[in-house]
């Protein structure tokens, strides 16, 4: 057969049903890359706000003496508070609204509350020899403390408490005057389940200056409090207390809460950042602030600790009615204020304003309410209960602008409230008697987020 004869025959073999078989697919293929669907509408939904209706308040270890203090602070709700101590052995703690259940057990860390009343919830814990009082706290991811002693004349013990089953890990940051330090045996401390570590930091990083640290919290919860000491030297008697969180650093801030007679007056600045901050110190009274004559400006040089000793300005200033400092500064930084008065440790505390009904347990002692930092006019009324529940009195304080006032409580006054209108406003207690304390008045946690939570796309 001829070549042409080959040729014919292969041609003769591509039917009409084969094109089609190839053909076709590769159309359906490309009709459909052409197809543009419309997107998924995926409706915008935020996280929840909804009433806790659990809550865990950690306490510190006692002093000297094992009073715990609880109370419901708010109207009348439904619900139990549970005393869980260190062993576990859970008992439950009889409480009523505006009433102040106390407790004498140094075992005791934990108060739980469930059910509606847990956010109404306090607890705090007391000593009424050498006065010093702290709030139980909620387990939070991160903590700042100014002011820390590690030395022969100012000790501080930090206490990391884990309130849950399984371990809990935090890393500890240390500033000094020096800088940042390299303290190896802080990062990646482990506090077991239901356990309470003491960390003497006299031991971990000794120093005779001031220091300041951070406590972050990357895995489960801990509630860390730290414990301050004078300890005696020569014919100066020991004192001991709590030290105050001095909280997220930051560039305005309000120290209140002072107390009057003979003392020193020492400030401890902390400067976590890499730029120099400066300063500025204003006294506060009732009605308004100002830079006295003598208190300068205030340099703390980057990821450094800065202590200014304020004795012989402050001492005159608080005769004259101050009530706490104010500073201003150029860059973020953690501060707090501790004074030694009548041979007995009190630190101001660091206050927020609010507009919100703020509330705080009072220890035994004389009592003063100072309020600050009012911004614009308006009323701040005061309200304080007895321990079993009873008002005691009540008063409306005036405010304008920048002001302030002082309420003194009547004796035996175990809870105080304080609701403004059309202003916000700062308080805390001063308490006297067998020493000193300052107790911040903060507004309850009555409400918590829960995230919205939906399948994703791929």
């Amino acid at each position: 057969m001829s070549e042409t004869g080959r040729r014919s025959a292969m041609r003769r073999t591509l039917s009409p049903t084969g094109v089609i078989a190839v053909v076709l697919p590769l159309l359906t293929v490309g009709a459909l890359a052409l197809v543009r669907p419309d997107p998924a509408s995926i409706p915008a939904q935020g996280a929840q706000e909804v009433r806790p209706d659990r809550v865990d308040l950690v306490c510190p270890s006692a002093l000297t003496e094992p009073l715990l203090a609880v109370a419901v602070a708010g109207a009348e709700v439904a619900g139990t508070a549970t005393a869980i101590p260190e062993s576990g052995d859970a008992e439950p703690v009889e409480v009523e609204d505006d009433a102040v259940t106390r407790l004498s057990s140094p075992e005791v860390t934990e108060l739980r509350g469930e059910g509606d009343l847990a956010s109404s919830l306090i607890a705090a814990r007391v000593q009424e020899r050498g006065l010093a009082a702290t709030d139980c706290v909620l387990p939070r991811p991160d903590y700042w403390f100014s002011g820390v002693g590690a030395g022969a004349e100012h000790v501080s013990v930090l206490e990391l408490t884990n309130p849950d089953d399984g371990p809990a890990v935090a890393d500890v940051t240390v500033w000094a005057r020096s800088g940042q330090l390299d303290v190896p045996t802080l990062r990646g401390v482990i506090v077991p389940g239901g356990e309470t570590l003491r960390l003497d930091l006299a031991q971990e990083v000794p120093r005779r200056t001031e220091l300041g640290i951070s406590v972050v919290v990357s895995r489960g919860r801990l509630a860390a409090t730290v414990e301050d000491e004078i300890p005696s030297l020569g014919a100066r008697a020991a004192t001991r207390g709590w030290l105050p969180e001095s909280g997220e650093p930051a560039t305005e801030q309000l120290l209140l809460g002072l107390a009057a007679g003979e003392g020193s007056d020492t400030l401890v600045l902390t400067n976590p950042g890499a730029d120099e901050a400066r300063v500025e110190l204003r006294v506060v009274t009732q009605d308004a602030s100002f830079v006295p004559e003598g208190l300068a400006e205030v340099r703390v040089g980057p990821m450094s600790v800065e202590t200014v000793t304020l004795s012989e300005v402050l001492r005159r200033q608080v005769q004259e009615g101050a009530l706490g400092l104010e500073l201003s500064a150029t860059e973020p930084v953690s501060a707090t204020l501790r004074s030694v008065v009548g041979e007995d440790l009190v630190h101001a505390t660091r206050v927020a304003g609010s507009t919100n009904a703020m509330t705080a347990l009072v220890p035994p002692g004389e009592a003063r309410l100072v309020l600050a930092g009012a911004e614009g006019s308006g009323i701040a009324q005061v309200t304080a209960y007895d321990a079993d529940g009873r008002r005691l009195q009540r008063r409306r304080v005036e405010l304008t602008d920048g002001s302030g006032g002082e309420v003194e409580l009547r004796r035996g006054t175990a809870l105080v409230r304080v609701s403004s209108k059309r202003t916000t406003v700062a308080a805390a207690v001063v308490v006297t008697g067998r020493g000193a304390t300052v107790v911040p008045l903060e507004e309850l946690v009555r409400r918590s987020l829960v995230p919205a939570v939906r399948p994703g796309l791929l």
